[in-house]
């Protein structure tokens, strides 16, 4: 689970169908320890009508949950002042964003599964005087035009969190032939396209894709199509974490690996192809098949 992240762009398949009589299924897309997080993990969750994942909960971490298609009703407390009437509608292309330890759950309310994208992050440097609360956003269709510019980005909040310095958002729109060089950032981004396809990474991303830029990792964009790609884009900007304070979750993590069966089967099988010719490895197999 705490590897390190690296540089990669996440093919996702949206909607996301259920099986009959499924009610929800979760899909892993990355989880892992960056230069400035501890903990960092993104998932794809499709929830069925009428369906909720949970009763209200709170975790340590911060959390985007962000509805990719579909329609979902966001619940929170009866006290909480979030929302006066205590539940938030939230329709395709908007997300909501959940401090550290507040209460919150989701129900499905459309007659399609409701597809959910979720980034969730800790580390163990905090800010003590941030008060930033939970906040819900739309992505606009159209941005503030700008002559000749085929690249333009309109920015949708920036605020300090408990683990972040700062907690950056904005939607770009790339027009055809648009680009951005090759460049390094000092803090992680994701980013998810919402609409069309484009090239980073030396691999093309298309709609609904979500790539991963670590820090101080080499990247750029092209739109090489003849229609304008859309995307929302979410900085992370932390204190750089002590390696030492790495140490017990790269263990973890390690351990974990190491007691896995398949990671000695792959291994054990490296090594007799290494010491033992071909033919006695098929002898083997033919053995061991009878």
């Amino acid at each position: 689970m705490l590897g390190k992240i690296s540089s990669g762009i996440y093919n996702l398949k949206i909607p996301s169908a259920l099986l009959k009589n499924e009610k929800c299924r979760f899909y892993p897309i990355f989880s892992g320890i960056t230069t400035g997080l501890l903990e960092f993990s993104c998932h794809l969750s499709t929830h069925a009508k009428g369906h909720s994942p949970h009763e209200l909960h709170k975790h340590n971490e911060e959390e985007i949950l962000f509805l990719l298609s579909g329609n979902a009703r966001l619940i929170h407390r009866v006290d909480d002042n979030f929302s006066k009437n205590r539940n938030i509608d939230l329709k395709k292309g908007q997300f909501v964003y959940y401090p550290s330890n507040f209460p919150h759950t989701f129900i499905s309310t459309g007659d399609t599964p409701a597809n959910f994208l979720a980034l969730q992050w800790k580390t163990n440097s905090k800010n003590k005087k941030h008060g930033q609360g939970p906040g819900y956003f739309t992505i606009p269709e159209q941005l503030r035009s700008q002559e000749n510019k085929k690249f333009i980005a309109e920015t949708l909040f920036e605020f300090p969190t408990l683990y972040l310095n700062k907690l950056h958002c904005h939607t770009s729109i790339i027009s055809p032939g648009g680009s951005i060089k090759t460049h390094r950032d000092l803090y992680d981004v994701v980013s998810i396209i919402i609409e069309g396809e484009m090239e980073t990474l030396g691999k093309k991303a298309k709609l609904h894709d979500v790539i991963f830029y670590p820090t101080g990792k080499p990247h750029g964009l092209q739109n090489n199509s003849n229609k304008r790609v859309r995307e929302i884009v979410f900085e992370f900007h932390t204190n750089k974490v002590i390696s030492i304070d790495k140490i017990p979750y790269l263990l973890k993590y390690y351990f974990k690996i190491l007691t896995k069966l398949k990671f000695w089967k792959k291994r054990f099988k490296t090594i007799l192809k290494i010491i033992l010719p071909e033919v006695f490895i098929e002898k083997l197999k033919k053995r061991y098949r009878q």
